[in-house]
């Protein structure tokens, strides 16, 4: 596995969690009982980060977990579309194995009227940014004698 350090780009998000858990073993028993059939590269998220290219990034999220994470808590799809539908959000996508989930923004009005919405149904929801710093991503799974 070689490592390279990137700088990762300023995103304002939102985080919104319907307050159904998941459970977490329930999860990944369902995910290796039917895994996502579709498991995109990360070298277009990973371009996307290192160019600070906010719509890229955003339109490459991707986790593998959803589907199986989302046939036990159905209300995670509902928080995807919520999210995914709102004026200023340009791509989401739930967190770790569930039930929140996030979208990136093109600002912080358009993440404070996500909250607004999903607030509105009784969910917890908060806008944030990340942090800009310097990071270490993996670049490349390939065999090819690059340090580990």
């Amino acid at each position: 596995v070689l490592l390279r350090g990137i700088d990762a780009p300023q995103l304002d998000l939102v985080v919104v969690w319907p307050r159904q858990p998941v459970p977490t073993a329930a999860a990944y028993r369902a995910f290796d009982a039917a895994p996502s059939p579709v498991q995109p590269s990360p070298d277009a998220l990973l371009a996307a980060l290192e160019s600070a290219d906010r719509t890229g990034v955003a339109a490459h999220l991707f986790n593998v977990m959803t589907s199986a994470s989302a046939g036990l808590v159905p209300v995670i799809a509902d928080a995807l579309a919520l999210v995914g539908a709102m004026d200023g959000v340009e791509g989401a996508a739930m967190c770790g194995s569930g039930s929140a989930v996030f979208g990136i923004t093109a600002g912080q009005r358009a993440a404070e009227r996500c909250v607004a919405a999903a607030r509105a149904r009784g969910w917890w929801a908060v806008a944030t940014r990340t942090a800009v710093r310097r990071g270490t991503v993996v670049a490349s799974s390939a065999g090819d004698g690059g340090a580990a």
